[in-house]
C-alpha cells in the first residue's frame, strides 16, 4: 500500500485474486479474496478551469515537438480522448449532418465513441491541423506543464498522488490524462 495509488493497487489485486482463483487446484490459501481487497478511497486529481482551457487553447506553440502536444492535448480537451487516441482523430472523423465525431478507441475497441463536435473552441482546426511529431509520455507530460505554467496556471493545489498528499502549483500536477479529465 506504501508509495502506489489506490487505483493501482486495486488493479494488481484483482490480477493476483483472478491469477489464485484459476489456480485455486494448486494454491492452498483460502483467505486470500480478504487480504486482497483495497478499500475504495476518492481519487483526486487536477482539471483544468473553462478560463485555464481557454488560455491552453490560445497558447501558440514554439516548436514542432511543442505544437504536436498542444493540438494533442487540445483535442483531448474537447473530445474525452485519451492521447494515444488524439494522435489518429483528423477532420475525417466528424461527421457534417450529425456534427458528430466518430472513433473507434484503442483501450476499448469494441465500442465506437460519439462526440458532439465542440464548434465554439474550433475543434476542426485542430483536427484539420495533423502535425506529426510524435514524442514519449514524459516529454508530453514535460511540455503540457511547462506550457500550463508559461500561461499562469499556477493555483497552489493539494491532491493524493501515489498514495500521499501532494501540494503543488497545478502547472506541476498536470499530465497528458488531465485533458480527459478536463472533458469530464
Amino acid at each position: 500500500e506504501q508509495g502506489l495509488a489506490t487505483s493501482s493497487m486495486r488493479t494488481m489485486c484483482a490480477e493476483l485474486k483472478a491469477l489464485l482463483n484459476e489456480n485455486a487446484k494448486h494454491v492452498p490459501a483460502t483467505n486470500f479474496q480478504k487480504i486482497l481487497s483495497v478499500k475504495g478511497s476518492a481519487s483526486q486529481a487536477v482539471y483544468l478551469t473553462t478560463r485555464e482551457m481557454e488560455l491552453f487553447l490560445s497558447y501558440k506553440p514554439q516548436t514542432e515537438t511543442e505544437h504536436f502536444v498542444h493540438r494533442n492535448f487540445c483535442v483531448g480537451m474537447m473530445t474525452g480522448a485519451r492521447r494515444d487516441d488524439t494522435y489518429k482523430l483528423s477532420i475525417s472523423n466528424c461527421d457534417i449532418e450529425t456534427n458528430m465525431l466518430s472513433y473507434v478507441p484503442q483501450k476499448t475497441p469494441v465500442i465506437v465513441v460519439h462526440v458532439p463536435v465542440d464548434e465554439k473552441h474550433g475543434l476542426r482546426l485542430f483536427l484539420a491541423d495533423e502535425c506529426n511529431n510524435p514524442c514519449c509520455d514524459d516529454t508530453f507530460n514535460e511540455i503540457v506543464r511547462r506550457i500550463c505554467k508559461t500561461i499562469g496556471i499556477d493555483t497552489i493545489c493539494t491532491i493524493v498522488k501515489a498514495g500521499k498528499n501532494v501540494t503543488a502549483p497545478k502547472y506541476d500536477l498536470v499530465s497528458a490524462h488531465t485533458s480527459r479529465r478536463t472533458f469530464a
